[in-house]
């Protein structure tokens, strides 16, 4: 297939896709997406081969006290995406969230099709358009799972950027994704002409502590960085009123079985801080 790609979403990640330059022709949008009718003249306009959603709500605080805002942003926009594009015969990828799923799965880490837990109103709306989008078993519908997005360029949406901003840092492993690998694992599922869900995670599981401490090596940093539980971490968030998070692996069996293998988390890590050092 042709690399025409129209992204929804002026974000973090919607940006990193349009300045990867490995698709061809890359066009990002920020027009509303609960709007069909400036779906409709985006899609006019570009006339792409795939439609990336990286548009929607994920401040899980900003969902809890706006649900209808977040209903609308979560669900019924990424629908309005999938009847456009299934009308005209468009790939659609979107983009799904690992945090619906909390802890390990006894070490396996979760698959594809395990049953999500949503712990709060946030992923509550990621499960509903999951579940809601599959319902129309349009065959061009990829929907991507990610978890604690990582680059190597500085940018508050950045997971390195906001990791190095705290002091205490729970010790508990979490899946990561290096936004490029998400790319790339992008344009290969694409080209193969795959539908259905993916974790797109890289390999392993790595704790914020453990990811301070080698920002201290590579960067230098010196910093007196304080590991602390989940449990304690959870006390903080309700003495705060923040929302509950939760700590996620996935596995990635069902992408390595297309011939996509993921690099080692830890070895995109320390890249990444490497380029943050230059």
């Amino acid at each position: 297939m042709e690399n025409k790609i129209l992204i929804f979403g002026r974000g973090y990640i919607g940006t990193e896709y349009l300045n990867s330059n490995l698709f061809e022709k890359v066009f990002l949008s920020d027009r509303d997406i609960t709007r069909i009718d400036q779906i409709e003249l985006e899609i006019e306009k570009y006339k792409p081969d795939a439609v990336i959603n990286c548009a929607g709500k994920t401040n899980l605080e900003w969902c809890r006290d706006n649900k209808l805002g977040a209903i609308m942003s979560n669900i019924a926009g990424p629908l309005n995406l999938l009847n456009i594009c299934k009308n005209k015969n468009i790939y659609l990828v979107h983009l799904g969230s690992g945090c619906i799923f909390k802890g390990d799965n006894n070490g396996k880490g979760f698959g594809e099709e395990d049953k999500p837990t949503p712990q709060c109103f946030y992923t509550y709306t990621k499960v509903v358009v999951d579940e809601l989008l599959l319902k129309e078993n349009y065959n061009k519908l990829l929907i991507l799972r990610l978890r604690q997005p990582f680059s190597n360029k500085p940018n508050p949406r950045n997971l390195l950027t906001k990791l190095l901003s705290y002091e205490k840092l729970i010790i508990s492993p979490n899946s990561m994704t290096y936004v490029p690998d998400l790319i790339s694992a992008t344009k290969f599922l694409l080209e193969k002409k795959l539908s259905g869900i993916f974790n797109i995670v890289n390999v392993g599981a790595i704790s914020p502590y453990e990811i301070a401490i080698m920002a201290n090596l590579i960067l230098g940093l010196k910093k007196n960085f304080m590991p602390i539980s989940k449990e304690e971490f959870d006390e903080m968030d309700k003495e705060t009123g923040r929302e509950k998070r939760v700590d996620t692996v996935l596995n990635c069996d069902k992408l390595e079985k297309t011939g996509l293998k993921m690099p080692e988390v830890t070895e995109r890590l320390k890249e990444s801080l490497e380029e943050y050092k230059k």
